[in-house]
């Protein structure tokens, strides 16, 4: 199951957690998954805007994704939900019900952001499988090829040179994250 999760909305509700969770921002909500009962899922963590500085969009486990320069969270969201091919296996994170109106209409699994975060916080009772071993420095610089980086071979720990893909214009943004999260991209014309 691939989990797809509002930034903003969950950020803007860290006020129900215990005190050493309360000021979490962006990079902690990530961090949190990647440790999370979630970690063997695809999650997708979606924010407004663009990305603060050029920095990668995979933060560890999670991918980080911005809706682009002037572009909202929800529009993102919304586009993603319409064009999967799998809805089902798709949870949406998020307390905005245009954002929930819209997964419920294609079927896909919702939680709202206060459940999400008191369970993301809450120990696991069962332990969780097994995490694959960490990714060598060759499907490293795989990984940020794919990405749009270029690690040069000889320094594979070194920053990635350039920017991510474009995602300025709706057409790369939710059929590249699509496409990445392993579903295809369902036509937007009526049949």
């Amino acid at each position: 199951m691939a989990l797809l999760i509002d930034a903003y909305n969950v950020l803007h509700c860290t006020h129900i957690l215990p005190a050493p969770y309360a000021m979490m921002n962006v990079e902690r909500l990530c961090d949190l998954l990647a440790d999370s009962r979630w970690s063997c899922s695809r999650i997708a963590v979606v924010c407004d805007g663009a990305p603060p500085s050029m920095g990668a969009t995979l933060h560890g486990e999670v991918d980080l994704v911005y809706a682009g320069g002037g572009k909202d969270a929800d529009s993102w969201i919304e586009r993603f939900i319409a064009r999967t091919t799998a809805p089902r296996d798709l949870m949406v994170v998020s307390n905005d019900n245009r954002i929930i109106r819209a997964a419920r209409r294609r079927r896909c699994r919702t939680m709202d952001s206060e459940s999400f975060l008191r369970q993301l916080i809450r120990k696991p009772q069962t332990p969780r499988p097994d995490k694959p071993a960490s990714a060598g420095p060759e499907e490293t610089r795989q990984w940020m090829h794919k990405f749009g980086y270029d690690v040069p071979p000889d320094q594979p720990d070194h920053p990635p040179t350039a920017s991510p893909p474009a995602l300025d214009r709706p057409e790369d943004g939710a059929d590249y994250w699509l496409k990445e999260f392993g579903f295809e991209a369902e036509d937007e014309s009526p049949g």
